[in-house]
């Protein structure tokens, strides 16, 4: 219990941008047991906090960080989808071109459409070619 408050707290000091990035490398050093508690702090309300997140999620490189990182493709906020995207296909995460697709096409935020092209490209797919089928990475 007091390691996932521990985390919280960490995770809400990320919101301060004079401890952003300190915050960022301490969530980036949990161990891998400690995951879903950083992951627990895409709840937070306020967006700078939920991208330190993600941003310290995509260090971690494990397969259940990214499970995370990808639930932020569907956030409120087009900065934070915008940074999910954008980690994601840093990552190489398999099996997004159809997600990245869908936003490429139809995200209300060019920032967020213009990364996920981005992405596709560098899985070696353009933006029309995976809407409708799918994945083939």
């Amino acid at each position: 219990p007091a390691g996932g408050a521990a985390i919280a707290a960490i995770a809400a000091l990320a919101g301060d941008p004079a401890r952003r990035s300190d915050a960022i490398s301490a969530l980036a050093g949990v161990p891998e047991s400690a995951i879903p508690r950083v992951g627990d702090a895409l709840s937070s309300r306020d967006a700078r906090v939920r991208r330190a997140v993600i941003e310290a999620l995509g260090r971690l490189t494990h397969p259940a960080a990214s499970a995370y990182v990808l639930t932020a493709l569907s956030d409120s906020d087009a900065s934070v989808r915008q940074l999910a995207v954008t980690v994601l296909s840093r990552l190489g995460t398999r099996g997004l071109a159809r997600s990245f697709a869908d936003l490429a096409a139809g995200d209300p935020s060019d920032a967020v459409r213009h990364a996920a092209q981005i992405a596709l490209r560098r899985i070696g797919k353009e933006p029309g070619d995976a809407a409708g089928s799918p994945d083939r990475q």
